[in-house]
């Protein structure tokens, strides 16, 4: 019995330092910032992480190392200017707390062609830093047409 308490003890002191691993990881990396999804279900805290090709949506309250979502940075629009997100209305959870928050509305293409939305709850500055990313080219992709 109390070697079962002690396993279940570290299995528990395990579960909890590798979220708080996580967590500190992913806020750390270049390109990351506070993004909350909404679907059917109301609002999910989040992290999203910018790469050269993609965008990556990681879950606040998980334990996987791997993005819930991915979107390609072709196949990721914005539709319309970014909404002010009033205190009830956005997450009231994670790290998406405060009042300065706008809602997004994106449109999400698969690699099948189906289309989607979704809005995104994030920052002023994270918005404009979406919009650049979408809006400039990837790296490299002048560069073949500066060599042919």
């Amino acid at each position: 019995m109390v070697v079962a308490v002690i396993v279940a003890l570290l299995v528990l002191v395990a579960a909890a330092g590798w979220f708080w691993f996580r967590l500190r990881t992913l806020g750390r990396r270049v390109g990351s910032f506070p993004c909350a999804i909404r679907d059917e279900t109301g609002w999910a805290s989040g992290i999203a992480c910018y790469t050269a090709l993609e965008l990556r949506w990681y879950r606040v309250i998980s334990l996987s190392p791997r993005p819930r979502h991915v979107w390609a940075r072709g196949r990721f629009a914005i539709l319309g200017p970014a909404r002010p997100i009033d205190a009830g209305d956005g997450p009231s959870r994670g790290p998406l707390r405060s009042g300065s928050l706008v809602e997004v509305e994106c449109r999400v293409r698969d690699a099948a062609g189906a289309e989607s939305t979704m809005s995104l709850g994030i920052s002023r500055g994270a918005y404009a830093g979406l919009a650049s990313w979408l809006e400039s080219a990837p790296p490299g992709a002048g560069l073949r047409r500066a060599i042919l």
